[in-house]
């Protein structure tokens, strides 16, 4: 029973996550044609917030690609070279090895 309430809560905070991000760049397209107060234009900061942490999100989620793929490359490698397979193992082939 913990364990379902732990993932339905993992599960709304993935799909509020993902709201935000869908939402966000709308919300940006709304404020684009505002009137402008100025330098100290709290619509202009905003959407300078809103873009710089966009530009860090790109970059983080091209990160963890690139780290995920070259994780998953890393793998195959391994699990193809000659002899790291159950099958070379003498305790998969059924013989049992005596102290």
């Amino acid at each position: 029973m913990k364990t379902q309430i732990k993932s339905l809560w993992a599960v709304l905070l993935v799909l509020a996550l993902l709201f935000v991000t869908v939402s966000a760049p709308f919300g940006i397209l709304h404020m684009l044609h505002h009137d402008c107060a100025g330098e100290d234009c709290p619509v202009c900061a905003v959407m300078l917030a809103c873009a710089s942490a966009c530009s860090h999100l790109t970059r983080m989620a091209a990160l963890l690609l690139v780290s995920l793929t070259a994780g998953v490359g890393a793998v195959r490698l391994i699990q193809a070279r000659p002899g790291s397979r159950r099958e070379n193992d003498r305790v998969g082939r059924g013989i049992r090895l005596l102290n």
